[in-house]
């Protein structure tokens, strides 16, 4: 299969993919003058606790490093599996509780959508002062389209997910056409500065979760990070290409011998001096 054609405004880049972006310490970074919030993605979550001394959340660590150089920082919690839709709505809602008049949205994989949902088509333009997005598909991903078309024939499955309350939309969203469907349906609507990160790693390098992912992936849109394609991800002003898999992007490492580890908490502190150096 080919890689859907790219969608009108907002473009992506069309240039070769550009180098690593080069990570900053903490003590190089400056405050934003607005807030961060994270924006996690499908199956995605704020926090969970084991027990009261062992906890974990979706963005390892992130809210601490940024915390500790003295930007204000939050997640907010999204139904996980939702729809685009239904997402967007809780993001409004979550920003709406929090005490600032303007922000900056970073959104992670399917995060990246909602946000954008939320500024083109829920007012979400009046609050938002930038959108920074991290290998979200922005053009859908090949893995969507097929896992729905192999759940979809095991009828079974998707009785499965209704019987155990899990929400599928979020499946059918992903999915290449509903996605391009989408983007002609936010021509024209508000829209606030953009920037994207993609990703790619050799396959030797991807962990062995997204195995088959990233092969089928590879085959059908090219460099990838075993879910999302460098080609999908780019929306807006591309800020580079990260060398990391999906997981690794949010510090969920399965970082093979020999292979030296993503810095994800470099990567937002990045994020946070270039909004800053930008007025955001």
């Amino acid at each position: 299969m080919t890689p859907a054609s790219p969608s009108p405004s907002p473009s992506p880049a069309a240039a070769p993919s550009p180098a690593a972006p080069s990570l900053p310490d903490a003590s190089a970074v400056v405050v934003p003058q607005h807030p961060i919030v994270l924006v996690h993605g499908l199956l995605g979550f704020v926090r969970r606790s084991l027990t009261r001394l062992l906890s974990f959340s979706y963005f390892q660590g992130v809210e601490e490093a940024l915390r500790e150089t003295g930007i204000r920082v939050h997640a907010v919690p999204l139904p996980a599996s939702a729809g685009v839709v239904a997402r967007a709505e809780a993001l409004a809602a979550a920003i709406d509780a929090l005490p600032y008049e303007r922000v900056n949205l970073v959104g992670h994989s399917m995060g990246g959508l909602d946000a954008r949902w939320y500024v083109g088509r829920l007012g979400g333009h009046r609050k938002v002062a930038s959108l920074v997005t991290i290998s979200t598909p922005h053009r859908g991903t090949t893995v969507a389209d097929w896992g729905c078309q192999r759940i979809g024939r095991a009828l079974a499955a998707w009785r499965l997910f209704d019987a155990i309350g899990v929400d599928r939309q979020a499946f059918d969203d992903l999915q290449r056409d509903v996605c391009e469907e989408r983007n002609a349906a936010l021509l024209g609507a508000p829209e606030v500065p953009t920037f994207s990160y993609g990703a790619a790693r050799p396959w030797w390098a991807i962990a062995a979760p997204l195995q088959v992912s990233y092969r089928m992936l590879q085959r059908a849109e090219g460099p990838n990070d075993g879910l999302v394609s460098i080609h999908s991800a780019r929306w807006g002003e591309s800020w580079g290409t990260l060398e990391a898999d999906h997981l690794a992007e949010t510090g969920w490492h399965w970082t093979p011998p020999g292979m030296t580890r993503f810095d994800h908490r470099a990567l937002y502190l990045d994020i946070a001096r270039r909004l800053a150096a930008r007025g955001y």
